[in-house]
C-alpha cells in the first residue's frame, strides 16, 4: 500500500527538483556570460599594455599559449584559478578583469 502511495510522490518530487536544478543552471550560465563578457577584451588589453606576446605571457604565468589565445578569442571560459593568476600577474582586481568595474 505504501509503495502505491509514496512511489508516485517520490517520482514527482525527484523530477521537480531536477527541473528546478535545470532552471538554476541556465540562470547561472546567463550570469557567467554577463560576468565574462569583457574578460577577453580586458585580458588582451592588459597583455598588450605590458607589450607581451601570448607566448611570453604563457611562460610567465604557466598558462599555455593556446589557452590564452582561446580566452582572448572568447572561445572558452577561464577557471577561477586562471582568473586569479591573471589578476595577480597584472595587479588588477577580479572585478576589473571580468568587466564588472572600470576601476583597476
Amino acid at each position: 500500500l505504501l509503495t502505491y502511495i509514496l512511489l508516485p510522490i517520490y517520482r514527482y518530487v525527484k523530477y521537480f527538483y531536477r527541473y528546478i536544478g535545470i532552471i538554476i543552471l541556465i540562470k547561472g550560465e546567463d550570469m557567467d556570460k554577463k560576468c565574462l563578457s569583457k574578460f577577453n577584451e580586458r585580458l588582451k588589453d592588459l597583455r598588450q599594455d605590458k607589450k607581451l606576446t601570448q607566448t611570453k605571457l604563457s611562460e610567465l604565468t604557466g598558462i599555455s599559449q593556446s589557452m590564452i589565445s582561446a580566452y582572448e578569442l572568447n572561445q572558452t571560459r577561464p577557471t577561477d584559478y586562471v582568473i586569479i593568476t591573471f589578476c595577480k600577474f597584472f595587479g588588477v582586481s577580479a572585478d576589473f578583469i571580468l568587466g564588472l568595474t572600470d576601476e583597476i
